[in-house]
């Protein structure tokens, strides 16, 4: 016998050429499954790194930070693939007590990518007197590897007044004074 098979049309078909064709057909199906794993991740997180592990906790997605006694603000800086209709971008939500008054004096900063713009204000009802300010970056269009490198690397610090300062990495602690 030498390899060949005939098919229901009576074409002769080399069982070679079908084994290529299935292992071709295979390889095309996992590239295209593992096409977004290839391109990083859907999210990343950053971390407050704080000398004093007792100023801050987790709560849900957020970070409670004490600012004193009595006040804490609850952050989350994110990096989103897609994040609503804007790819590729960082999305910082900060939220603080509606006494404190202190949204026009917030501002966020990629050591990488710049300042983070502010995009808008809402009230929340978790926790209870609570409002949420946003802000968004959509990075700009670097080769896929490097942005994920830049992002990966990248240190976010968010500034409140005059006198208070937090700093976010994607590693724990890796920041050093």
């Amino acid at each position: 016998m030498d390899g060949r098979k005939e098919n229901m049309m009576g074409q002769c078909i080399s069982i070679k050429s079908l084994s290529q064709a299935l292992c071709s057909f295979i390889l095309f199906v996992l590239l295209m499954s593992c096409g977004n794993r290839i391109y990083g991740p859907y999210l990343i997180s950053y971390h407050l790194v704080d000398q004093i592990e007792a100023k801050k906790k987790y709560v849900g997605d957020f970070q409670k930070i004490l600012l004193t006694n009595t006040d804490s603000i609850y952050v989350s800086p994110v990096y989103y693939k897609q994040y609503g209709n804007i790819p590729n971008s960082y999305q910082i939500a900060v939220r603080l007590r509606k006494q404190l008054s202190l949204e026009k004096q917030i501002a966020c900063t990629s050591k990488n990518f710049g300042s983070i713009p502010f995009q808008s204000e809402i009230t929340n009802t978790w926790p209870e007197g609570y409002h949420e300010i946003i802000f968004v970056k959509k990075l700009g269009s670097l080769e896929r590897q490097t942005k994920l490198d830049s992002i990966y690397k990248d240190i976010i610090e968010l500034k409140i007044g005059k006198n208070e300062q937090f700093l976010f990495d994607f590693e724990k602690h890796r920041i050093s004074n």
